[in-house]
Order: structure tokens, then sequence, then C-alpha cells
């Protein structure tokens, strides 16, 4: 004996699934933006404050533009026209002296930058918190 099924609705199912990505697309966007906007912040947080203050000023992000297939981006880091001197601070520097043999000293190194992204655990809550909008939208 033969069964027969007959679905129906297998468009409205494509349509609704082609929605639920593109506001996934969207809703994690929005988490990267927010989760970009916090780390800068934490690095402004632990920038060494210097003389002039520039490392902290220098703080910037910066998103990409949407590519298909490709998570939204957006990037962290420090102006570097407004601190060129930021990753002598971050790695620090060997001793150096000038030709006369006069010692320069050395500038040990303080990894701000890194110890701000060491401290961005709170990024997956954000992120899942953005992915559930478009779930919970639909009942999920």
């Amino acid at each position: 004996m033969a069964l027969k099924f007959k679905i129906t609705g297998m468009d409205e199912l494509k349509k609704e699934m082609n929605q639920l990505l593109k506001e996934m697309n969207e809703a994690t966007g929005e988490g990267v933006q927010e989760s970009a906007d916090r780390l800068a912040g934490v690095v402004r947080r632990n920038a060494p404050e210097g003389p002039t203050g520039n490392l902290g000023k220098a703080v910037t992000t910066k998103g990409l533009p949407d590519k298909w297939g490709y998570p939204p981006t957006t990037l962290v880091g420090l102006d570097y026209g407004i601190a060129p001197h930021q990753h002598l601070v971050e790695f620090g520097t060997a001793p150096r002296h000038h030709k006369s043999g006069k010692s320069v000293g050395a500038m040990p190194a303080s990894g701000f930058f890194r110890a701000s992204i060491d401290e961005a655990g709170y990024i997956v809550d954000i992120m899942r918190k953005h992915a559930k909008k478009p779930i919970k939208k639909r009942g999920g």
C-alpha cells in the first residue's frame, strides 16, 4: 500500500525562513556594534593616561561594509594619526642607547589593549541577547 503526502505551505515557509535570516543578520550586526562600543570604552578606561591623554582619545570603532556570506564586522582600534606611539606602549621597547653610548632607557610593555580584550567576556551575552530577538518575535 502506497502512502501519499501532500505538503502545503512550502513557499510561505521559505519566505519566513528568508525573513528570519535577514532579521538575524540585522540583529547580530546590532550586537556586534554594541559589543565594539563596549570594548572601546574598556580600552579607553585601560589606556595609560600619559601627558597628552592621546591613547584614550585615539580609541575608535569602524564597521566594515556588509558582505553576503560573511558575518557583520566592526573593528576596535586606535587611530594612528592621534596616537602613532600606541604600539610602543602596548608592546614596550628594548633598552635603547644614543650613538655616544648614553642610555635612553627602556619602556616596559603595558598590554592595555590585550588586557581589555581579555576582559571582554560580556560580548557573548550581548550577542546572545541580540540573536534571541528575532526568535522571540516568532514565539520561540
